[in-house]
C-alpha cells in the first residue's frame, strides 16, 4: 500500500493539472509511478518531468539510449565511486559534455528509486512495461 496516494485528476490545482497534461503528452501515457507522488510538489515534478524528457529523447540526449549507463551506472550504484579506468573510458568515448549528462541521470534514477521506495509507489496495474515510457 503506497504511504502516499498519488494526486487525484480531479484534486489538480491549475498547476499541477499544467504539469500533469505536459507529462502525459511527453509520455502519451497517465501520469503514473513517481510522477504522481511528485505532483504534491509540483515545481519539482515538472523538473523531473523535463528531465526525463530529455534523456529518453534520441535527438536531445548526448548519449544513444542503447548505451546509456551500463558500466558507469553499474560501478556507481555497486561503489557509489568511478574508477578512472571506468571514467576515463567514458569520456574517450562521449566526452565531456556527455558525461555531465550521463552523472546527472544516474543521479536521477537513484533520487527517482528514493522516492520510489519512501513513498511504496506501485507498479501500475495491468500495463506489460510498467518500467517503459
Amino acid at each position: 500500500m503506497p504511504r502516499l496516494q498519488p494526486v487525484a485528476a480531479e484534486d489538480y490545482t491549475p498547476e499541477q493539472k499544467r504539469i500533469a497534461d505536459m507529462i502525459s503528452g511527453q509520455r502519451k501515457a497517465p501520469v503514473r509511478g513517481p510522477f504522481g507522488v511528485l505532483l504534491h510538489a509540483p515545481e519539482i515534478c515538472e523538473m523531473f518531468a523535463n528531465f526525463v524528457d530529455l534523456s529518453l529523447d534520441e535527438d536531445k540526449s548526448r548519449i544513444p539510449l542503447r548505451l546509456k549507463i551500463y558500466d558507469v551506472a553499474k560501478e556507481l550504484a555497486e561503489t557509489r565511486q568511478l574508477s578512472d579506468a571506468n571514467y576515463q573510458r567514458a569520456i574517450d568515448h562521449f566526452g565531456k559534455e556527455a558525461m555531465v549528462e550521463l552523472a546527472a541521470l544516474v543521479g536521477f534514477y537513484h533520487t527517482v528509486s528514493v522516492v520510489l521506495n519512501v513513498f511504496q509507489v506501485e507498479a501500475p496495474e495491468g500495463d506489460p512495461h510498467p518500467l517503459k515510457g
